[in-house]
C-alpha cells in the first residue's frame, strides 16, 4: 500500500506500532518514520518515567525521517501535575519524538496550552540536526541528566527531579561532552538567558519538574557523548547483564518496560509465559543471548533477580505461584517455581549452578507453555572454581546438565547431584 501511497506525489508519514516487541528500532526504519517502542502511555508521572527507562536504551537508533515514538502526549490529562506535563512536554521534544496532543482541546486551561506552544521547545524538537538527546547522568531515584546538539553547534541539556521535594541539580559541562570555556545558558521554560557559566551551572528544579537548558560557547565545538549500554564487565568480578538489553531477545508478547526506581538499569522485561491481559491470553518469551563462557567455559554461578510478584497463575497446595522454564544452549530445561508476594513490585531472587560452553555465544532462555513467569530486572553470572553456590539469593538450584529434572518441584533448596 505505501508504493501506492508514494506514487501519488504526496507527501505521507508513516508511523508503525507493535508497541516495542520485536525491536522495532532495529528495522523499522526502512518502512516507518516513527515506532512505537513500548506500552501504551498513561496520564500519571509513573508511566512517563517507564516509558523515558525503555527510550533511553534507543536513543542512538533515531536519525532524520526515522524517529522513536513514545506515544501520544498527556499534557493537560488529569492524573498530571503542570511540572510533570512541563517534564512530559520536555523530554518528549528533546528525544524527538511526535508531539501529538492527547489532551480534551475544547477543555484547555491557558497553562497548558503555554506548555504545548512553547516555541523554543518546540524548536528544539524540529531542530534540523535531528539528533535525539540522550541520558547521560543517572541518579536512581534523584535525578536524571538528558543531553543532546543541536544545530550549528549549540547544545541541549533536561535536568529532571525525581524527588517529591524541590532539589538543587548541577550540571557539568564536562559531564555532557562539552570542554571549552565560558557557556551561555538559556532557562527555554522561562525564556531568558540566565548568564554565562565556566564549566558547571546549577539551578533548583521543582518536584517532578524539568529544567531545559539550551547551551552556546560560540565556537560551534560540542562533542556529544553517547552512553553505550551494555554488560558491566570486571576482571575476577560477576557479569552483570540487564534484562532489557538490546543484545537479548524478546519474542512473541514479551516487552521491554521501566521501573525507574526500582530497577537496577532503570527497566526490566515483563510479559513472559502466559499472561491474561483485555481478555486474551497472550504469550512471551525472554533469551539472554550473550552470557559469556570465558575462553574455555565451565560452571557458573547465575542469579535470577525476579521482580513484580504481585501476581501469580499457578496454584501449588495452598499458595499461589509464579513459574519459569530455564534452559540453557536449548538443554533440559528446569522448571523454577517463584512465590507469589503480598505486593506487585515485590523482588525475589533464585540462583542457578549452570554450565556454559567456551565463548559469548551462550543462550539462556525463559518461558513458560502453562502459566506467567514474573518480570526479570537483570541476571548475574559468575564463575565458580569448585562444585559450590553462595547464599547471594533467596533460593539455591544446583543445576548439572547430564540430571533429568521433575516436571515441578517445590523445595527451599535444589540440589540435583547425580
Amino acid at each position: 500500500m505505501y508504493q501506492a501511497l508514494n506514487e501519488t506525489g504526496r507527501n505521507f508519514y508513516y508511523s508503525l506500532s507493535e508497541w516495542g516487541t520485536e525491536n522495532p528500532w532495529e528495522w523499522a526504519a526502512d518502512i516507518a518514520n516513527s515506532w512505537r517502542i513500548s506500552l501504551d502511555i498513561e496520564p500519571s508521572w509513573q508511566s512517563l518515567i517507564d516509558i523515558a527507562s525503555v527510550a533511553a536504551l534507543v536513543t542512538q537508533f533515531s536519525h532524520p525521517g526515522a524517529w522513536n515514538d513514545l506515544d501520544i502526549l498527556e499534557v493537560g490529562n488529569p492524573g498530571l501535575s503542570l511540572e510533570e506535563s512541563r517534564t512530559h512536554f520536555s523530554l518528549w521534544a528533546v528525544l524527538k519524538a511526535p508531539l501529538l496532543m492527547g489532551n480534551d482541546l475544547t477543555n484547555t486551561t491557558q497553562e497548558v496550552f503555554d506548555i504545548l506552544t512553547n516555541l523554543e521547545i518546540i524548536a528544539v524538537n524540529q531542530d534540523p540536526l535531528g539528533i535525539s538527546a540522550s541520558r547521560v547522568i543517572q541518579v536512581v531515584g534523584e535525578y536524571d541528566i538528558w543531553a543532546g546538539p543541536l544545530v550549528h553547534g549549540s547544545y541541549v541539556a533536561v535536568l529532571i527531579n525525581y524527588r517529591d521535594t524541590p532539589q538543587k541539580i548541577t550540571l557539568r559541562f564536562q559531564s555532557i561532552g562539552y570542554s571549552g570555556d565560558i557557556v551561555t545558558v538559556r532557562d527555554l521554560w522561562r525564556r531568558v538567558n540566565v548568564g554565562r557559566f565556566l564549566g558547571r551551572y546549577t539551578t533548583i528544579v521543582p518536584p517532578h519538574g524539568a529544567a531545559v537548558l539550551k547551551l552556546t560557547n560560540g565556537h560551534e565545538q560540542f562533542h556529544p557523548k553517547i552512553p553505550v549500554h551494555r554488560p558491566r564487565v570486571e576482571p575476577n568480578r560477576p557479569i552483570i547483564y540487564e534484562a532489557e538489553h538490546l543484545n537479548n531477545t524478546v519474542l512473541f508478547n514479551a516487552n521491554r518496560h521501566g521501573c525507574y526506581a526500582s530497577c537496577s538499569g532503570g527497566a526490566k522485561v515483563i510479559r513472559i509465559g502466559i499472561y491474561h491481559v483485555n481478555n486474551e491470553y497472550r504469550y512471551g518469551e525472554f533469551v539472554l543471548t550473550t552470557a559469556n563462557g570465558g575462553p574455555e567455559g565451565g560452571t557458573f554461578e547465575m542469579l535470577i533477580e525476579w521482580t513484580d510478584l504481585g501476581i501469580g497463575m499457578e496454584s501449588v497446595g495452598v499458595r499461589l505461584y509464579w513459574r519459569a522454564n530455564i534452559a540453557v544452549n536449548d538443554g533440559v530445561p528446569l522448571v523454577v517455581p517463584v512465590p507469589r508476594l503480598e505486593h506487585r513490585g515485590a523482588r525475589w531472587n533464585t540462583t542457578v549452578v549452570i554450565v556454559l560452553k567456551p565463548g559469548k555465544a551462550n543462550q539462556i532462555r525463559f518461558w513458560d507453555d502453562e502459566v506467567s513467569a514474573p518480570s526479570i530486572d537483570r541476571i548475574i553470572v559468575t564463575q565458580l572454581n569448585e562444585y559450590t553456590a553462595s547464599e547471594n539469593g533467596n533460593r539455591t538450584i544446583f543445576w548439572p546438565s547430564s540430571v533429568a529434572h521433575p516436571k515441578f518441584v517445590d523445595q527451599s533448596t535444589y540440589h540435583f547431584d547425580g
